[in-house]
């Protein structure tokens, strides 16, 4: 009996040591960050053809994102070096929420396109401060391994995001 009983315990404080890790966390915050980023992004396109926005334009979308995107990360990195990452992924919740107020009363495709820019300067610092936490907190010998881990964890929530976000689209119109 006391030897289940040991294995048990044993069990639940590995269970509880892996639950409790940071690099797991981040993995799973990965997942979840780009799942609903990437389901934003699909319906931000659905949503501008439905306004009227032609392909030049759904294209323009893509690249002013990616645009934006680039600043806020640079900008994001620049201010990681004198405000702590919580902070400024704090501070960066706001432009993601702003972006979905302004989804919610987009009535014209410029407004799709300002959504889109506050959407992206909300996700930089998400990213520059989970991806440099895991290779700072990764131990040496397994820090490839890791940083591939918590890349697939994204990749993942990206397809998913894509994936789901086109299926509720279809569903409700």
């Amino acid at each position: 009996m006391t030897v289940s009983t040991s294995k048990f315990r044993q069990g639940l404080k590995t269970a509880w040591e892996w639950i409790s890790a940071n690099y797991y966390r981040y993995c799973i915050c990965s997942f979840v960050e780009n799942a609903s980023s990437f389901f934003f992004y699909i319906l931000l396109n659905l949503m501008a053809e439905d306004l009227g926005a032609s392909s030049l334009a759904l294209g323009f979308l893509q690249a002013i994102s990616s645009g934006t995107y680039t600043i806020a990360a640079i900008l994001a990195g620049c201010a990681k070096e004198y405000i702590r990452a919580g902070y400024t992924i704090r501070f960066a919740v706001i432009f993601c929420i702003a972006a979905a107020l302004v989804v919610q009363f987009s009535s014209a495709v410029w407004m799709v396109f300002f959504a889109s820019m506050l959407f992206n300067a909300g996700t930089a610092p998400f990213w520059t401060a989970t991806q440099t936490a895991v290779g700072v907190e990764s131990p040496p010998a397994t820090k490839d391994k890791r940083i591939s881990l918590f890349s697939m964890f994204h990749s993942i929530g990206k397809a998913c995001g894509f994936a789901f976000g086109g299926y509720i689209w279809g569903a409700l119109g």
